[in-house]
């Protein structure tokens, strides 16, 4: 399987040090098409329905949006950074919140370059939301309902991919290929922002921990499920691929043609 990334880290984890703030442009091409072009690398979703490396693990996770991650080395302590999954957990579903009246097309862009280009001016967006309050609760909800989530307080945050192919393919029940999606990408999540909070590099460690987590135990059986569900929904040149994955866009176009599903106006 091709897998892609919907992922930006936006604040400095706790360590003495802090590293080089950085804004990466990445493209990838979906499924079959499988290229890859990028300067800097991180993980979160899947996309495409390209089957697994011939040794039975899973092929990198590849970037598919851009990132702002301010880097860490680690130096707070070792991290800990390898898959764990709570005996009891469950990938649960926020079904997406559509209202087209919250934001106009400029205060998508604005909300952009507020609060996503470079998630470290946290005073900047601050501002911008007090001013925009109607738009931003329809991006950022605390639910994780609308088309940005932001995770460990703030420390980073993901494109809302699984809801933009919920929402494209108009349908969002529980069984449905945007619910398969997000228990994928929710289940790494869980299994490895352990090695955040000790230290780990956002870009290398984090992103090594969720490919091992997406090819084994319940994160595999995740990813089966998703695999099946989504094969015909993400497939390349599908409607979904080319609406939430990147393409040719630039990041503003990518994300305020996804943040407009939600929360934009209908044309």
């Amino acid at each position: 399987m091709q897998r892609a990334s919907a992922f930006t880290m936006a604040s400095n984890m706790q360590s003495p040090r802090i590293m080089k703030k950085h804004l990466a442009f990445v493209v990838v091409a979906l499924g079959v098409l499988g290229g890859v072009a990028a300067c800097s690398s991180s993980s979160d979703s899947t996309f495409g329905n390209q089957k697994a490396e011939d040794d039975g693990g899973p092929p990198p996770i590849s970037p598919i949006v851009p990132e702002a991650s301010t880097d860490d080395s680690g130096d707070s302590g070792p991290a800990q950074c390898s898959p764990k999954i709570p005996d009891d957990y469950k990938a649960t579903w926020a079904k997406p919140v559509v209202d087209h009246t919250a934001c106009t097309a400029d205060e998508l862009t604005d909300y952009f370059n507020a609060c996503l280009a470079d998630p470290n001016k946290k005073d900047q967006c601050a501002t911008f939301a007090a001013a925009h309050d109607k738009c931003v609760k329809c991006t950022e909800p605390a639910d994780g309902s609308g088309p940005i989530q932001w995770f460990m307080d703030r420390l980073y945050y993901a494109l809302n991919v699984p809801s933009c192919i919920a929402l494209v393919e108009g349908n969002t029940a529980d069984d449905s290929c945007g619910a398969a999606y997000n228990a994928v990408l929710q289940c790494t999540r869980v299994a490895c922002e352990g090695c955040l909070a000790t230290g780990g590099n956002f870009d290398t460690d984090f992103k090594s921990c969720r490919t091992n987590a997406q090819g084994t135990g319940l994160c595999k059986s995740y990813d089966t499920v998703r695999a099946d569900t989504c094969k015909n929904v993400t497939s390349a040149g599908s409607d979904a691929t080319v609406t939430c994955s990147p393409g040719s866009s630039t990041p503003v176009e990518h994300y305020t043609r996804v943040m407009t599903l939600f929360c934009g106006p209908t044309r």
